[in-house]
């Protein structure tokens, strides 16, 4: 360019040369400007293609529908994968007006409103129900270079699943909180330092404990004892149990819980508790009761057999083991006809049988003879405790004596 210049202005008047080259240097400046501003507006143009590309890919993988409208709400565009849901396709609706899709011109209509309120230069976002979809619309106005309003353009994302998705929800939550309140436990959620997240019911605790600790909450003795079984559910992330006490109205009657522990989220437990009052105390006085039968079976001199339906010896109890035939180990779990003599095996199941047949006492005597030559007479009662009980219990008797006694008279009436 400055070679050519000078073959321009050399055969100038020399007053011309400053106003010829300050000419071709301007030219040459401007020439240079313009390709700039091509090369500027090129990249500008491929990276406004670049966009279109990514939209129209965007459009083609989500569930949305991007259209434009002009101020008299003819359709300029339709993009968008969603079209598809409602059986149209990319550009289908254009030249379509929208009072014509929707089919009214009603401005109260909320699809065909959020338009008119567009062009009044308004801009919002709705959730609409439209063709058993459910979509969350944006509009605003579209604007030409002069900031003038030109039409519309609007935004739909098809959230239906994600609605029923959340109303699905709803409906679970809504029952678990049901059953949670129908179920007479107390149930709080804490942390592993004992910081108490949230309370389902507040039978244990004041309105005021969300946010307190256990040890806020508890006597120190059991808010320790939960915060050592929390850290076991969290580090090991199996569930626990674990029990406990509080004072009741007197010393003499305190109160027994239940508490099991599972881990619900990262650094949270959720703790069920429930009151096992009754049951301790049903279990103390069965305890009790236990106790007291046993000492009072060890008062009764006579011998306890516990045996099966089967007849089978399933449990013995003997005070005086000289009474038995054999040591309890040699008979245990064994049937009657493998210890006892035929006969008296064979009377014993007949009884046996009666007792469970009638429910009522069956009484009989028998003699057996002792490993020492001598017979030893006995009695037994065997009962049957009904329904819901799998053995008859014979309480056996040793009548030796009564029956030498009784025999004594006739003895001496025959000598005589």
């Amino acid at each position: 360019m400055p070679f050519i210049a000078y073959i321009l202005v050399r055969d100038l008047a020399p007053g011309w040369h400053a106003l010829a080259l300050v000419l071709v240097a301007a030219a040459t400046v401007a020439l240079v400007c313009s390709n700039v501003s091509r090369r500027r507006l090129r990249r500008a143009l491929d990276a406004n293609l670049r966009d279109q590309a990514r939209l129209r890919t965007l459009l083609a993988q989500t569930p949305a529908i991007l259209w434009t409208t002009d101020r008299d709400l003819v359709i300029t565009t339709s993009e968008g994968a969603g079209l598809e849901l409602l059986g149209h396709k990319p550009g289908q609706l254009v030249g379509m007006t929208i009072q014509q899709y929707f089919g009214t011109d009603d401005p109260a209509y909320q699809p065909l409103g959020i338009h008119f309120e567009a062009l009044k230069g308004n801009t919002g976002t709705y959730e609409i129900d439209y063709a058993d979809r459910t979509y969350l619309v944006h509009c605003e106005p579209l604007r030409d270079t002069h900031a003038q309003i030109s039409g519309v353009v609007v935004a739909a994302l098809d959230i239906t699943v994600s609605k029923q998705a959340a109303r699905d929800l709803a409906r679970s939550e809504a029952k678990n909180r049901a059953l949670l309140t129908a179920i007479p436990d107390v149930m709080f959620s804490m942390t592993r330092s004992g910081r108490v997240v949230e309370f389902v019911d507040n039978l244990l605790a004041p309105a005021d404990a969300f946010g307190k600790t256990v040890l806020d909450l508890f006597p120190p003795a059991v808010a320790s004892q939960f915060l050592a079984t929390a850290a076991r559910v969290l580090d090991t992330r199996r569930a626990q149990a674990m029990e406990y006490q509080t004072p009741g109205p007197d010393a003499a009657s305190p109160r027994h819980f239940e508490a099991r522990v599972v881990n619900c989220c990262d650094d949270e437990v959720l703790v069920i508790v429930r009151n096992i009052t009754g049951r301790k105390r049903a279990e103390n006085d069965l305890r009790r009761r236990e106790t007291e039968l046993r000492a009072l079976v060890r008062a009764i001199p006579d011998l306890i057999f516990q045996l099966t339906p089967d007849g089978r010896i399933a449990g013995c109890v003997a005070p005086t083991p000289d009474d038995l035939l054999m040591p309890p180990d040699e008979f245990l779990g064994r049937p009657l006809h493998d210890v006892l003599p035929v006969h008296v095996a064979a009377l014993v199941t007949k009884h046996l049988r009666a007792a469970i047949a009638t429910g009522q006492t069956q009484v009989l005597q028998y003699a057996l003879d002792m490993s020492g030559g001598s017979t030893r007479w006995y009695e037994a009662r065997l009962v049957f405790g009904g329904e819901g009980t799998d053995h008859v219990t014979a309480v056996v008797r040793n009548i030796t004596d009564a029956r030498t006694r009784s025999c004594f008279p006739a003895i001496a009436a025959r000598a005589s």
